[in-house]
């Protein structure tokens, strides 16, 4: 199996992402850390098995992020 090689975070991004938690929306960082990880992670379901639902796996995950992150 071949591992994902995930990006590095930007701490900008972490941080706009943290302000939202706040309660400040910033759709742009969210936007820009699918966009980072969203192919990783799709390729890392793959090498689980989830070929045709790679997709759906990294939106499920964002989806959990975001309940986790803003509440």
């Amino acid at each position: 199996m071949t591992m994902a090689t995930f990006p590095d975070t930007p701490a900008t991004l972490l941080a706009r992402i943290a302000v939202e938690a706040t309660g400040h929306a910033d759709e742009t960082a969210w936007l820009r850390l699918f966009e980072l990880y969203a192919p990783a992670i799709q390729k890392f379901a793959a090498g689980l098995g989830a070929q045709s639902d790679t997709e759906d796996v990294a939106q499920e995950i964002f989806i959990k992020l975001e309940v986790i992150v803003i509440g």
